[in-house]
């Protein structure tokens, strides 16, 4: 009856182990040999055909610690070591590199047991492939990362209009303005506020600025109404740092496709 029960007791744990895929090792600290169960293997990339969950594959301290990613190794001895020595259990997260030479991230814990005239004798390493995990979690940073670059991009963008516009008011309020100045000034107003409103609507455009995206609107344009659009643009600071500024534009059109508002 005894066998009978612990028996079905290691059958459930058996289903139970393998329905969360996780990996349990025992590792014995004298003589470097560790039991490992079947998932525990399959996680490390070994293949095996026992079915079963249950502590029974022998193998030793360096058939796992080869297949730990070199560039980890160290940093997961060290907690190790820091479980054996300090008695506390640990959890790490590392790599290991199968068979096939694919790279997979596991996430490790480790805990003392078993120990016999004040000493431990083994250690319990339970292991989970985390791989599709540490994939999204590269993919949210990397999205992160356009995320930023891109409103950083679109922040400098939208200073150089605010300039111009400026200018333009403080000239309107200049009563002794002619009627061709007057409509020069709002025509540059009505540019710059264009740009603006473009810039703007590429800031509420949440699914360019999570992926990173600038839109090109691309038309056939005129490169010396670039030039004078970005001259006219760069005025009020070339104005307040008191420089001169010597254009030689030719008067020919320099036909060309590109965003007239991104150039």
């Amino acid at each position: 009856k005894i066998i009978k029960a612990l028996t079905e007791s290691e059958t459930r744990l058996a289903v139970a182990v393998n329905a969360t895929e996780i990996g349990i090792s025992e590792f014995e600290i004298a003589t470097g040999k560790m039991l490992w169960t079947e998932q525990f293997a399959k996680i490390l990339g070994i293949k095996n055909t026992l079915n079963t969950a249950a502590i029974s594959l022998v193998y030793s301290y360096s058939d796992w610690a080869k297949r730990v990613h070199p560039d980890d190794l160290s940093r997961v001895e060290t907690e190790i070591h820091r479980c054996i020595e300090e008695k506390k259990p640990y959890e790490i997260e590392y790599r290991v590199i199968w068979d096939d030479g694919s790279i997979r991230w596991l996430a490790g814990q480790g805990i003392l047991f078993g120990a016999a005239y004040g000493q431990p004798e083994r250690v319990l390493i339970i292991i989970q492939d985390i791989t599709n995990l540490k994939q999204e979690e590269k993919k949210l940073l990397e999205e992160d990362q356009r995320k930023n670059l891109f409103l950083a991009t679109l922040a400098h963008e939208l200073r150089n209009p605010l300039a111009p516009l400026s200018n333009g008011l403080h000239l309107l309020e200049d009563s002794g303005l002619n009627h061709a100045t007057i409509d020069k000034v709002h025509k540059m107003m009505t540019r710059q506020l264009n740009h603006l409103v473009r810039l703007v609507d590429d800031l509420m455009e949440v699914s360019r600025v999570t992926r990173g995206i600038v839109n090109l609107r691309k038309e056939r344009i005129d490169l010396t109404e670039v030039l004078l659009n970005a001259i006219e643009t760069s005025q009020p600071l070339i104005k307040n740092g008191k420089h001169q500024l010597e254009t030689n534009i030719s008067s020919q059109p320099l036909i060309l496709e590109g965003d007239k508002i991104r150039l």
